[in-house]
C-alpha cells in the first residue's frame, strides 16, 4: 500500500520535507530520491506546550478517572507499528515494578495490572 502511495507522490513532488535524517536517507536509498530534492525539517514542539497547572491535571484526572501515574500512547494498533511488543514490555515492566504507571490510549485508561481490552491477552504479549 504504501509503495503504491508513497513513491508516486515522492516522485511528482517539486520538494519533499522530511521529519529525520533516516527518512531522507531511506527515501534516497530505497526509492532513488535525489537529496536535493529533499528538506530535513526536524518535528518541533511549540513554545505554548508546557506542563498543565496542577488544579487542572487534578480536574483532568479526576474527569477521566486517571491514576497518579499513567502513560498515554495516542496510535492505532497497526501490525506494522509492532504494539504489540510495546505492550508486552509494558507488562513486563509492570510486574517487576511496584511503582509502575497505568496507561490509557484512544480507547481509555487502564489501572496497574488490568488488562486492555483491545490488544491480545497478557500470552500473547509474552509470546510475541
Amino acid at each position: 500500500m504504501r509503495e503504491q502511495t508513497y513513491r508516486p507522490s515522492v516522485d511528482k513532488a517539486v520538494r519533499v520535507i522530511v521529519p529525520t535524517q533516516f527518512t531522507l536517507q531511506t527515501l534516497a536509498e530505497k526509492y532513488e530520491t535525489p537529496e536535493r530534492k529533499m528538506r530535513y525539517i526536524p518535528v518541533g514542539i511549540g513554545a505554548s506546550f508546557t506542563r498543565a497547572p496542577s488544579e487542572e491535571m487534578t480536574s483532568v484526572r479526576r474527569k477521566y478517572r486517571l491514576p497518579d501515574r499513567f502513560i498515554y500512547y495516542p496510535a492505532n494498533p497497526w501490525p506494522h507499528k509492532n504494539h504489540a511488543r510495546l505492550m508486552a514490555a509494558l507488562r513486563i515492566y509492570r510486574l517487576n515494578m511496584e511503582t509502575a504507571p497505568g496507561w490509557c490510549s484512544p480507547a481509555g485508561c487502564r489501572k496497574r495490572g488490568a488488562t486492555p481490552s483491545l490488544w491480545p491477552s497478557p500470552r500473547a504479549w509474552l509470546t510475541v
